[in-house]
This record gives structure tokens, sequence and C-alpha cells, in this order.
């Protein structure tokens, strides 16, 4: 083969190669974490407020749309405007214990948006306990007695 007849069916070659990876990638959200383990709460307690991470990994603006929870026990603050291709955003949580017995629960947040796989599950575990309970430095659990 010629030189000559190389060279444009080489540029042709590299343009549409460049044109192919010039592609961009769909909005993903992905989660710092899946599952976060809260801690413990009393019965009483104020509402137990934590944050979780969430990152666009595509170059599309990803779109939260709609949170669901599994129960009114828990809150969601999430953005409303889309997030950027490979930039983070932190979703602000609160769980409240004063509707639920003393337990260990898993509780699930679904995240609906513009991602591929929406919507995207994040759990968070929690230890519910009664206000006459108190758990000591050793993860040992003392009962308090009114005399």
């Amino acid at each position: 083969m010629s030189i000559r007849r190389f060279i444009p069916a080489l540029l042709v070659t590299v343009l549409f190669t460049g044109l192919y990876s010039c592609e961009k990638k769909p909005a993903h959200l992905e989660l710092g974490e899946e599952m976060v383990d809260i801690g413990s709460v009393l019965m009483t307690d104020e509402p137990k407020a934590f944050e979780v991470k969430v990152r666009n990994s595509g170059d599309e603006d990803l779109v939260i749309s709609n949170v669901e929870t599994t129960c009114n026990c828990t809150t969601v603050d999430y953005p409303q405007e889309p997030i950027k291709g490979g930039r983070s955003v932190t979703l602000h949580l609160t769980f409240s214990g004063k509707e639920f017995f003393p337990s260990e629960m898993t509780r699930e947040v679904k995240i609906y948006s513009n991602s591929e796989d929406s919507p995207t599950l994040l759990y968070f575990k929690v230890k519910v306990l009664s206000p006459n309970v108190a758990n000591d430095s050793c993860g040992t659990y003392i009962q308090y007695s009114h005399s």
C-alpha cells in the first residue's frame, strides 16, 4: 500500500475514533456509602441527623427527582438543582425514634433520578433505645430503675 493511500485512511480512522470517544457518559448516581450505621437514639430524643455523599460519575447532569423513605420517621433534604458530571453533593437525613419500641432496625431510602439504574437504594441501621436504658463505653446495656 502506498503512503498516499495510507495517510487518508489513517486520518479517517482517527476522525471516527475521536468522534466516538467524545460521546458523553449518561448521568450516574453513586453513593459514598450504601449502608450507614447511625448508632443509637433514645425513643424520646430529638431526631438524629446524618449525611450521605452522592456523586455523579457520569458526564451528563444528574437530576434527583424524588426521594422516598420506608416510614415517616425519616426525612431527606436533597438538592433540587442538577449535579454536574464528576461533582458530589450531600444528602441531609434525619431519623426520629419516637414512634418505635426499643429495637435494632434497618431503613431503606429510594433515590429517584435520571440515572440509568434509578432508583438507587440507600440503607441505614439504627438502634432505638428505651429512655431508661443507656449504653456504656464497653457496649453493654444498663437498665436504670427509679427507687
